[in-house]
């Protein structure tokens, strides 16, 4: 099946300078994990507001702050740097908090599949969102093409048995209602696995491109 639209644009298009300027800035600042810490995988959300706000669910938020798309750390990634994870942590995807950290967009207030509402996941979001996760993986050495390392809300919820139309299990974290379906679509329409799945895919090669990226000096050859 060929991948979902990426908001209409071309996924293997040219980066958006001024997320990949906001990747080298998260990258120079990392914090240096400690002895017997270490970060595995990025799960992806977005957190169903307004484009601003904070939220301590998220180790990364990006979102809009005095007019500008900028990423914010909310949270220290050294909590979530261990399994269990330590107090304070960022608590964004149930049973998979430790070893991991979240990332998330302001947006999709009031959202359903069908209607994204007021507050539409936009194109720079999502970049800027592909960007901070390549900071991450470049910082901790996760390989932001596996995914079984870059997932989506969506991917967890499938995997997890909690995406909607699965029925509801004792034992399962959120199943039943409200389902998660975080960047299971770009666009509003019906909701499938096999789209969620590709939406993944394609989110998982924006920010495998922008880490390339930064692999590359400030002003050097692409």
């Amino acid at each position: 099946m060929e991948s979902p639209s990426y908001f209409g644009l071309d996924s293997e298009g040219p980066l958006d300078t001024r997320s990949l300027s906001w990747a080298r800035e998260l990258l120079s600042n990392a914090t240096y994990l400690r002895t017997g810490e270490s970060l595995l995988r990025i799960y992806y959300h977005w957190r169903v507001s307004t484009y601003e706000g904070d939220d301590c669910a998220y180790n990364i938020l990006v979102g809009m702050q005095n007019g500008l798309w900028v990423p914010r750390v909310e949270v220290d990634v050294r909590l979530n740097a261990t399994d269990p994870p330590q107090p304070g942590y960022a608590a964004h995807t149930a049973d998979r908090n430790g070893n991991a950290l979240g990332i998330s967009v302001d947006a999709m207030l009031d959202a359903e599949p069908g209607s994204f509402g007021d507050y539409p996941v936009q194109w720079h979001l999502a970049e800027m969102m592909c960007a901070a996760g390549a900071a991450m993986g470049a910082a901790y050495g996760i390989d932001c093409a596996d995914p079984d390392k870059v997932m989506t809300h969506a991917e967890v919820a499938i995997l997890d048995r909690y995406f909607p139309g699965d029925l509801e299990q004792d034992g399962f974290p959120e199943s039943g209602p409200p389902y998660r379906w975080d960047w299971a679509l770009f666009a509003p329409d019906s909701l499938s696995k096999v789209v969620a799945i590709g939406c993944g895919n394609v989110l998982r090669r924006r920010t495998h491109l922008y880490k390339q990226a930064l692999s590359i000096p400030a002003g050097g050859a692409s």
